[in-house]
């Protein structure tokens, strides 16, 4: 969709990606749409991008911090970037999904967890997420969620989530 003023609808707001010649592991595609996986020695501009993404995060949630910032990135934390196809091997930054390994609290056992999550107004609502959800199963296996969740998270879990996912949300 063409603004009146020329430009793209995503170039508001939305972090660019200028060239990537290689994308990181493709988790999910759909329609231009990647999710791919953003790892302790990916590309700095990726990090950048998700860096960005959680200051909007933080403003629409309204945190006292950043979920994330590119000096703390560690091999125990990984990002899921949602990359959608500008032109070739240009890319907008459309969300972001950050799952952090380890155990960070006594009654969980070790594990990923998701500690956030945030999409572009644009795509919220459109089942990127119930898409991608089975994949990340697959790679996270029953990854737990660091609370709050959102009531679209919330519904796309207990949805596509797997049986002790499930019963977690039951207990909220």
């Amino acid at each position: 969709m063409k603004l009146p003023w020329g430009q793209n609808q995503y170039d508001m707001l939305t972090p660019r990606i200028p060239y990537l010649k290689k994308l990181p592991t493709v988790l999910w595609y759909d329609r231009n749409m990647y999710a791919v996986c953003v790892k302790y020695n990916s590309q700095k501009s990726l990090k950048k991008a998700a860096q960005i993404l959680g200051y909007y995060f933080k403003r629409e949630s309204r945190y006292d911090f950043a979920p994330y910032e590119i000096e703390y990135h560690d091999n125990n934390l990984q990002l899921v970037l949602f990359l959608k196809e500008r032109y070739r091997h240009s890319y907008y930054v459309m969300g972001c999904l950050e799952f952090d390994y380890g155990q960070r609290y006594s009654d969980i056992p070790e594990g990923w967890m998701l500690s956030w999550a945030w999409l572009h107004p644009y795509i919220r609502g459109n089942g990127y997420m119930t898409a991608l959800y089975p994949h990340l199963l697959e790679r996270y296996k029953d990854f737990y969620f660091e609370f709050p969740l959102s009531k679209a998270m919330f519904h796309v879990a207990r949805k596509c989530g797997s049986d002790s996912q499930k019963k977690l949300l039951e207990k909220c």
